[in-house]
């Protein structure tokens, strides 16, 4: 499983790391996870099956970093701006934002990095999960549905 991947590699390299006195992994992990790095090119990343998605994930992640910078310039460390916008996506970006900004004053690149660090983070699935919230606000969804049902 991915946790049991992670565990393994961040079990080896703090081993291997105090054993050697340098930051690295064992041979025979460095070699396992080489082989699964090839894997995932070939078989995942790749994949001909895959290849007609690439431009809708990158539509998607696109209009994410689009809507992560410009709420960051309108709202900058505003928590509770970020309510405006009256979706989940905003109220937790806003709230990295915040638990981030020390960090980001200190980086070379300021605060131009963090929604790429912060869509980084998310899996296809919640990525395409907040695609869906910014583009299709829940309130106008459900008055779509009552004006199509007739209720």
């Amino acid at each position: 499983s991915n946790s049991e991947i992670i565990n393994t590699l961040v079990s080896d390299v703090i081993e291997t790391s105090r054993r050697e006195g340098a930051i690295g992994f064992s041979e025979q992990i460095y070699r396992a996870m080489r082989l699964l790095k090839e894997f995932n090119y070939t078989r995942i990343y790749l994949n001909p099956l895959l290849a007609n998605y690439h431009r809708y994930f990158d539509r998607i992640l696109r209009s994410l970093f689009h809507y992560l910078s410009e709420i960051f310039d309108l709202y900058g460390f505003d928590q509770a701006a970020y309510r405006k916008e009256q979706n989940l996506v905003a109220v937790r970006y806003g709230d990295y934002v915040a638990k981030m900004r020390e960090f980001y004053e200190g980086e070379e690149e300021g605060f131009r990095r963090m929604p790429f660090d912060y869509l980084a983070g998310m899996t296809d699935d919640y990525a395409m999960d907040c695609a869906s919230e910014i583009m299709i606000p829940k309130k106008m969804e459900h008055q779509f549905d009552s004006f199509l049902l007739g209720n």
